[in-house]
């Protein structure tokens, strides 16, 4: 198994109209209706059955997310008012990015920006432009045999500090400072993709990683439920969203909480066979992952190169709490 990550991104001058500037035809309630139908077609393309489907919608709509003041007061019975959380809310319809930014209980910024589809996507090839990624990619990734890909064109006048500082007037709001510390992101269409990381959002330049780290989250349902899920595990809260929090115990208990690996299945770097239509590269770096995710492992079983086939893999997967493919 193999996964090769492109990052998407883009160079354009955007307009942004901020609160109060929306378009006419948007109505905040009915954006979380239609964010509803959005994530059953998600799902949908991640493979799971419509009656799946309606399991995972009941987490959105028993928690009746139907605006931007009702998000906010649920986030607060998620996360801590006092440790500089920020998450950012992406939408795409129509045409326009919506973006809200919140804190635990509060909307700090709204902001509603023009752009074509194509223009977010094309984020993807002027990154992979600009980070030479493209070249880097050709002996990494599988390839036909007797096939030769051609990269999407950058952008015009394409450079990387421009692109940086484009996509950070893009995607984070103006009220983010140095302050936060940690930054949850919901993203639309390809941005939950693009490198947060490289932004520079700091009036001295620095990076983002620098001073804040940041987790993507694909969407409301996986925020809710992976959420609440660990808050069971890990504190003493009854795990009912719509009864506030024991504010000295539950949530603040989180923070001495640590996790551990009971029993793992790792898959390291396999070894493809060389008779099918696709030559498969090898992957030094997947090795390298693995041994950096072993030590957070109580007891594991690996299977690496050439020994890792299926059957070995297929007898011990039912066995293993977590399988981890590299």
């Amino acid at each position: 198994m193999r996964i090769h990550i492109i990052l998407f991104c883009l160079l354009l001058t955007l307009s942004v109209q901020v609160a109060g500037q929306r378009p006419g035809s948007y109505n905040d309630t009915s954006i979380y209706q239609v964010y509803g139908k959005q994530l059953a077609s998600m799902l949908s393309v991640r493979g799971l059955d419509p009656e799946e489907i309606r399991e995972v919608l009941k987490i959105y709509e028993q928690n009746k997310i139907s605006s931007d003041g009702n998000l906010a007061t649920l986030l607060s019975k998620l996360y801590p008012a006092d440790r500089k959380i920020g998450i950012l809310f992406y939408f795409f319809n129509n045409d326009t990015l919506r973006t809200v930014f919140f804190e635990p209980g509060i909307i700090k910024e709204k902001r509603y920006i023009p752009i074509k589809r194509e223009k977010l996507l094309q984020l993807s090839a002027d990154f992979n432009h600009v980070l030479g990624l493209y070249a880097s990619a050709d002996n990494r990734m599988p390839v036909k045999r007797g096939v030769i890909i051609k990269p999407p064109p950058a952008s015009k006048g394409l450079t990387y500090n421009g692109l940086v500082k484009t996509v950070t007037e893009l995607l984070l709001p103006k009220s983010f400072d140095s302050s936060y510390k940690h930054l949850l992101i919901i993203p639309a269409v390809n941005i939950g993709t693009l490198p947060f990381h490289l932004l520079t959002p700091y009036s001295d330049g620095t990076l983002l990683i620098d001073k804040c780290s940041f987790t993507v989250i694909p969407s409301l349902v996986d925020m809710l439920g992976l959420r609440v899920k660990v808050l069971k595990a890990s504190t003493r809260w009854h795990g009912d969203i719509s009864k506030p929090f024991n504010e000295n115990n539950d949530l603040r208990a989180f923070d001495s909480t640590f996790f551990t690996l009971e029993n793992p299945l790792f898959v390291s770097n396999p070894a493809y066979p060389v008779n099918t239509d696709f030559i498969f590269p090898n992957l030094p770096g997947a090795k390298k992952e693995i041994d950096n995710a072993i030590p957070f492992a109580k007891k594991y079983r690996i299977f690496e190169g050439t020994n890792a086939i299926k059957d070995s893999i297929m007898k011990y997967l039912g066995e293993a709490d977590m399988a981890y493919f590299a």
